[in-house]
């Protein structure tokens, strides 16, 4: 019995040995746990004591600057858990489109390096694939863009097989791009 402490403030109003006792009851406590995913099982984002498990990998390296990865998504595929799972690997989240663009906000890096608004990934497919459709791409299949928590319901945009720009709250634990400089 916890008392007077409520589940989110346990770690401000009990000892930091409570961590490895509350690892995976689904709450991050901050400065204690990396993650908490709600279960103590390791190799799903984050172990069994609660420490994020990136899993990342490279999918474009220097492009003008900026090194891609292909980060694994906890959840579905909305804008929220994307900017989680780069958020736990201390990586940055690439806006969308170019400047101005409505899916852009305050969370997401401009890398300038896609330059269309309303299509995102179609320069990196293009750069990969040789091709101008996500849809069409292997390399980027089940990947999610992150969309500035503005395209339908705070879901990403998806690139699936003959499917672009699918809804990401219609995925789970798929992968996002996440970026370093």
């Amino acid at each position: 019995m916890l008392g007077a402490c409520s589940t989110r403030a346990r770690s401000t109003c009990g000892p930091s040995s409570w961590a490895e006792q509350l690892c995976g009851d689904g709450f991050k406590q901050q400065g204690v746990e990396e993650c908490d995913d709600g279960n103590n099982m390791s190799n799903d984002g984050c172990d069994a004591m609660c420490v994020a498990e990136c899993g990342g990998e490279v999918i474009v390296d220097d492009w003008n600057g900026w090194t891609y990865w292909k980060v694994p998504v906890m959840g579905a595929m909305t804008d929220t858990n994307i900017e989680t799972a780069c958020s736990d690997c201390g990586l940055d989240i690439p806006c969308a489109g170019p400047d101005n663009c409505s899916y852009n906000d305050e969370v997401c890096v401009q890398t300038n390096n896609e330059d269309s608004c309303g299509n995102p990934m179609q320069d990196m497919a293009s750069l990969l694939c040789n091709d101008d459709a996500p849809s069409q791409c292997q390399d980027l299949w089940g990947i999610y863009q992150y969309m500035g928590h503005n395209w339908i319901n705070d879901s990403g945009c998806g690139a699936e097989q003959n499917s672009w720009c699918s809804v990401g709250n219609n995925q789970v634990d798929r992968f996002t791009l996440c970026v370093t400089q």
